[in-house]
């Protein structure tokens, strides 16, 4: 088993990386994306069906709430409009649960993965710029005007970046508390310059992620949340000045990469880039059905010529399941997040587990403005945190005791795998004969795949 988990952490780790890296058959990044996180699901499952039915046991006190919660969200999806494609939502919804369950369980199979899934993510993020970084010096020196191209290449979205980033930038600066010598400072530059792209891309929703982190580090109990914090707006300081430098100067190939880049917005940073009116829009579908939503995916449905999805997960669950689902799974939230509380406020945590706690507070602060629960490649990232997170808690806490209920084992267990497999046949069959028509006809607005409408 421990042998079977390591592979599970390696395949989740390789297919999320590789989706960023290279497309071989010429797809769009987002449906490279997709199948890519579709193929670490299956790994995924199998890896928890070899332990048994132990792995889908559920806390004796939290049983009930489940029980409801799946209950409104099967109810939603059978109301809905588009039966078939809430199904598939409520599958991906299980397809994020399995992988984060996954995550934990691979994690919590050896003392050091924790630590080294630090490291890892480290060095795919020094990989990653120093790539990136040579691949936009020749694309400034060829042609300033496309040169934000290269910087953001291979992510779905223009501000998938960004969540890779919210992810890693607490990931950077625990690398420079827990490595020594030289290496500490090669996080340091690392953190500065991945800072600097997020200034530079002005990705605000990873602004309002590092705020969002930096004052939570304040609460953790100990020096080690303080320094990180410190850490954190100390980079992003030294990237802001460095970025006014480097645009200071007139008629310079950063700065005309940068006016002519489609990031920057042009009402200004100020700009909610049309969120309001698909805010306005999830809401009007929240008052029609309270209850139940329009179910899950319904918004896609709405064709908006804003995007596919509300780019607020609250109004979107509200929008989409209804007050019901939406109402347990805050119940269910709350409890965790008050476990998380006492948890980083009466034990004195290591960095990794600091680490892992910031970075997933970062996304879930993000998803209020962003995709996060949308995009494929921010699906890897928020399975990943919530899956470390969550061995963090259970590693502390053994106060969650599952208890024995067999029947309730299975019928998990069976509807988990049943999920996955109508996840998998629907987008085959959806992607090779109804796609490539629906693809060709319709503009780009990521949610499933590149092509969100449905």
């Amino acid at each position: 088993m421990r042998r079977l988990s390591a592979v599970q952490i390696g395949a989740f780790l390789a297919l999320m990386l590789f989706s960023i890296s290279w497309s071989p058959w010429g797809w769009n990044w987002t449906d490279l994306q997709r199948w890519c996180f579709l193929i670490s699901t299956s790994i995924s499952l199998m890896t928890l069906l070899s332990e048994g039915g132990d792995a889908f046991s559920v806390p004796a006190r939290l049983r009930w709430q489940v029980c409801v919660l799946v209950s409104g969200a099967l109810t939603s999806v059978l109301l809905s409009d588009v039966p078939f494609w809430s199904l598939l939502e409520f599958g991906v919804w299980m397809s994020l649960w399995l992988n984060a369950f996954a995550v934990r369980t691979s994690l919590s199979q050896g003392a050091m993965r924790s630590r080294w899934l630090l490291v890892c993510l480290v060095l795919a993020v020094a990989v990653f710029v120093v790539v990136r970084f040579g691949v936009f010096l020749l694309a400034l020196s060829e042609n300033p005007l496309v040169a934000m191209d290269a910087l953001y290449g291979g992510f779905s979205n223009v501000r998938s970046l960004g969540h890779f980033q919210t992810l890693t930038i607490p990931v950077l600066a625990g690398g420079f508390f827990l490595f020594g010598g030289a290496k500490r400072f090669f996080c340091l530059a690392l953190l500065i310059a991945w800072c600097w792209v997020a200034v530079y891309t002005h990705t605000r929703g990873t602004f309002l992620a590092a705020l969002v982190v930096i004052c939570a580090c304040l609460f953790t109990r100990g020096r080690i949340g303080k320094r990180l914090a410190a850490l954190i707006a100390t980079a992003f300081c030294l990237a802001w000045i460095a970025n006014a430098l480097m645009l200071a100067v007139p008629d310079s190939a950063l700065a005309l990469a940068a006016e002519a880049s489609n990031l920057r917005h042009p009402a200004g940073a100020a700009s909610l880039a049309g969120r309001e009116v698909l805010w306005g829009q999830a809401w009007t579908l929240f008052e029609r059905n309270p209850w139940f939503g329009t179910g899950p995916m319904g918004f896609a449905n709405l064709h908006s010529p804003l995007g596919a999805h509300p780019h607020n997960i609250v109004l979107q669950l509200l929008a989409e399941w209804g007050g019901v689902p939406t109402f347990c799974l805050a119940v269910l939230a709350g409890v965790f997040g008050h476990r998380l509380w006492r948890l980083v406020r009466q034990c004195s945590l290591e960095i990794h587990e600091v680490v892992a706690i910031m970075s997933l507070l970062g996304l879930l602060a993000q998803s209020l403005v962003d995709g996060v629960f949308v995009l494929p490649f921010s699906q890897f990232c928020l399975a990943l945190s919530a899956g470390w997170v969550w061995f963090v808690l259970a590693r502390h806490d053994t106060s969650a005791q599952t208890g024995e209920s067999a029947v309730l084992r299975k019928l998990i267990c069976f509807g988990v795998t049943a999920c996955v497999v109508y996840v998998f046949l629907f987008s085959l069959a959806d992607f090779s004969f109804s796609y490539p028509d629906r693809a060709f006809q319709s503009v780009q607005w990521p949610r499933y795949w590149a092509v969100g409408f449905i």
